[in-house]
């Protein structure tokens, strides 16, 4: 029984932090639309390389 009771609070822990730790990354947070369309001039994009496209 208690072997049981050590797998299941294991198994939340785990599950608790992983759901922690892919809030904090960020994954699943779609950015905020787009106000105005994409340009570029030559290899110049309208945004940052660094900024998610």
């Amino acid at each position: 029984m208690s072997t049981f009771v050590i797998i299941v609070l294991a198994a939340t822990l785990v599950l608790i932090l992983d759901a922690w730790l892919v809030r904090r990354d960020g994954y699943g947070r779609r950015p905020a639309p787009r106000s105005h369309e994409s340009w570029s001039l030559g290899n110049l994009p309208s945004a940052p390389y660094g900024t998610p496209r």
